[in-house]
């Protein structure tokens, strides 16, 4: 983990409030690996205080691209940078995917596609085969799908209204057919992780998910973003982000 002051050398904008920014940092893409994230300064102002916690959506050469969905004022400042801006960025930060030696199944959903395009380009580069499910609400937040082809051998997009691809919600494409013998990585919102869950076990299958949680302090001092694990409560930024699905027993929600 290290932390760098990164100049911005891309910076793209998308329907739907979702931005991608690319900057500057062989360091971290020295040790960067899929389901890691980086914490960023978004303003050097006195407010907000904390940094913001963003998966890493690819690292590659010297270069770490991340995609985030404006959603409060952190994400609004950090939205507002501009190509040859610096950032303040420490990572990479958390425990990766552990890579089965299987062909894979990737769950994504909305901005979950972060970390799993990371992973699938991996997997890829590696010769397993990846189907990769998408999920999201309409076709303007399928903000990743052109560039989703190359990091997967079989790309399904579900818009729950039907505007792009299949009707309906991610989950809803989990069967034993797509399984088959596939390992399985997702991460999106915790209600579509809590029904992969539940499908999965009914299936007597796991997954290893990425959890987007809120964070404070983002190193494991803070005890703010802890979930319930059969290990007891566990810390999302310094013993995740990434936990094997039948390991959880309670998510933030209730669900």
């Amino acid at each position: 983990m290290k932390q760098v002051l990164a100049r911005i050398i891309d910076v793209n904008f998308f329907e739907s409030d979702y931005v991608s920014l690319t900057f500057k940092s062989p360091e971290i893409v020295a040790e960067a690996q899929p389901g890691q994230f980086v914490n960023i300064r978004v303003s050097e102002g006195p407010h907000p205080i904390l940094r913001r916690p963003i998966s890493i959506f690819d690292a590659d050469e010297e270069a770490v691209c991340i995609l985030f969905k404006v959603v409060g004022e952190g994400t609004r400042l950090l939205s507002e940078v501009r190509k040859g801006d610096y950032l303040d960025v420490i990572g990479p930060i958390g425990h990766p995917f552990k890579i089965e030696p299987a062909p894979a199944l990737l769950v994504a959903g909305g901005a979950g596609i972060a970390p799993l395009h990371f992973l699938g380009r991996r997997l890829r580069e590696s010769g397993f085969d990846v189907h990769l499910i998408y999920g999201v609400r309409t076709r303007k937040e399928a903000v990743a799908a052109i560039d989703l082809v190359r990091v997967s051998t079989r790309l399904t997009i579900v818009t729950e209204d039907g505007s792009l691809g299949e009707r309906g919600l991610a989950t809803d494409f989990i069967n034993k057919k797509t399984l088959g013998d596939r390992a399985v990585y997702a991460c999106g919102p915790e209600p579509m992780l809590a029904a992969l869950q539940t499908k999965l076990a009914a299936m007597g299958k796991s997954a290893q998910f990425s959890l987007e949680s809120r964070m404070a302090c983002g190193a494991g001092a803070c005890q703010g973003c802890a979930i319930a694990t059969q290990s007891g409560y566990q810390r999302v930024c310094a013993d995740g982000p990434v936990f094997d699905s039948d390991k959880i027993l309670k998510w933030s929600d209730g669900a």
